[in-house]
Order: structure tokens, then sequence, then C-alpha cells
């Protein structure tokens, strides 16, 4: 993943995945929990479930700070199954 990734217009990380090569967007603030596509909490559990070494999330407010430790320190990987059903909501908005 490198910096190409992130749309900064429409504050989204776009990842194209390895397996299905279907496009994913996932948003990177909790204005997309307005519209009801994904929640901050999905979103970073979803990136917490991906082989990854390390993520790096931005927080602005002390609200987000103390909602990121919840949801790490009560992480549970997403399922398979979990993973493809917020791959297809995420990815049939249109874009």
């Amino acid at each position: 993943m490198t910096l190409d990734n992130i749309d900064w217009r429409n504050r989204a990380l776009r990842v194209r995945q390895a397996k299905t090569r279907q496009s994913l967007q996932l948003p990177l603030t909790d204005e997309a929990a307005k519209d009801g596509l994904v929640t901050s909490e999905e979103a970073l559990r979803y990136a917490l479930s991906l082989p990854i070494a390390a993520l790096i999330s931005g927080i602005n407010t002390l609200e987000w700070l103390e909602k990121n430790a919840r949801v790490a320190a009560l992480f549970k990987p997403f399922s398979r199954e979990e993973m493809a059903a917020l791959e297809l909501r995420c990815s049939s908005k249109k874009q």
C-alpha cells in the first residue's frame, strides 16, 4: 500500500483485493457513518483483520482515541464472511 491508495478529495482509502481483484474504498473518517455505509469501528476492525504489520490511525479528538482504543482492546478479527459482506457493501456504493 502506498500514498497513491489514498483518495484525499473523498477522504477514503482505495484497496484492490488481491484475490478477487475487486476495488474497495474505505472511509478515512467517521463521515461514512452518516450515510450508513460503514462505521469507523468496522473500518478499523477490517484494517486490523488484514495481514498487516502496523496500522496508523488518524485521531482528531480524545473521543476518537478512546473509540479506537476500545476497538483495539476488544479486537476480534472479522471472519471471511464478515470481510466479504463489508467489501460488498463498500464496493456497491457508487464511486
